[in-house]
């Protein structure tokens, strides 16, 4: 298992652009850099989201899932990422994220494996993503994350974060 080293990264938000998907389209609202996705009418559905990284080198991301009401409950089953190519990713724990077998299943491209979220406004739940290759530019960079999301009945609000952290540092050994 791969374990964050949590007190050795610095996490920045990444700029949330715009969101499509599903049969009731996502919000972004910029006041809080957060895309939100309100319950579903199909049972399944493939939300994009376009976004704009800090500038500089990216060696891993957090997806923080919350919800605007008392709670929600979704299933997350698939993540992935384009700048504009396929971006690999691998699965590690860091705090309190998800363990790294339980997100690894949102990357093994098998839409049977999902995540079963339970989500409250204090308590979002987080999944973190080294970058097989991190990424390096100038100047601020699109990316297009695509979230596979199933049994939507209440809103969620996503978040995402990016860290330049050595990957040496990031990760502590087992």
């Amino acid at each position: 298992m791969r374990r964050l080293a949590e007190e050795a990264a610095t996490w920045e938000p990444v700029e949330l652009l715009s969101a499509s998907g599903g049969d009731r389209p996502p919000r972004v609202d910029t006041e809080t850099g957060a895309v939100e996705i309100g319950p579903q009418e199909k049972r399944a559905g493939l939300f994009k989201i376009r976004a704009r990284l800090p500038e500089g080198r990216i060696t891993a991301l957090r997806f923080e899932c919350a919800t605007t009401a008392s709670e929600g409950r979704l299933q997350w089953s698939e993540l992935k990422i384009a700048k504009p190519k396929p971006l690999r990713l691998r699965a590690v724990a860091a705090g309190d994220s998800l363990a790294v077998a339980e997100a690894a299943k949102l990357l093994d491209q098998n839409l049977k494996t999902r995540l079963a979220l339970a989500v409250k406004p204090d308590r979002a739940v987080q999944a973190v993503f080294e970058l097989e290759t991190a990424p390096k530019d100038d100047a601020p960079s699109e990316i297009e994350i695509e979230l596979g999301l199933e049994d939507v009945g209440g809103p969620s609000r996503w978040r995402v974060f990016a860290t330049d952290t050595d990957a040496e540092l990031l990760v502590l050994p087992t």
